[in-house]
């Protein structure tokens, strides 16, 4: 068998670890893609489960023996956070009112964060908009908040 390839029942229960050292969970099963096998980690201390692309992008270290593996996931592989960045609060603070977004809120799956982009301008009042450079319909958010709010 060639390097790096490993037979299914050796994965198996295998644990998980970031390259930090913390523990990720324990493989349960393994989806067949046709791509690339996919890792379905077990976090059973946070009732959690990953999904975790078995590429050497990710998977840095394999350990048949010691029954350990070491990935090096991407931000919002292993925790997911996503961030808005609004006009107007009253439309996204309501978002754990819907439905499947909602639940997933509710369950700990998704952090949200909101950021009033108009709290990072710098124009007197609190513009975050312009007109296209050119002419033309529509606008375009400039450049300052944007990067204000990402820092």
């Amino acid at each position: 068998m060639p390097e790096d390839h490993y037979f299914i029942h050796d994965l198996m229960d295998c644990k998980v670890f970031d390259i930090s050292g913390k523990k990720i969970g324990v493989i349960k099963d393994i989806l067949q893609t046709g791509s690339n096998d996919v890792y379905v980690v077990d976090d059973n201390i946070n009732n959690k489960e990953y999904l975790i692309p078995a590429v050497k992008a990710f998977v840095r270290e394999v350990n048949i023996v010691d029954k350990k593996i070491i990935i090096d996931p991407i931000e919002g592989m292993i925790e997911w956070k996503s961030m808005f960045w609004h006009y107007f609060q009253s439309f996204f603070s309501n978002l754990s009112n819907w439905s499947i977004i909602g639940r997933a809120i509710n369950d700990e799956i998704l952090q949200i964060n909101y950021t009033d982009i108009r709290d990072f301008s710098n124009n007197k009042h609190r513009k975050v908009d312009d007109y296209p450079f050119g002419g033309g319909p529509g606008m375009v958010m400039t450049p300052e908040p944007y990067m204000g709010g990402y820092k």
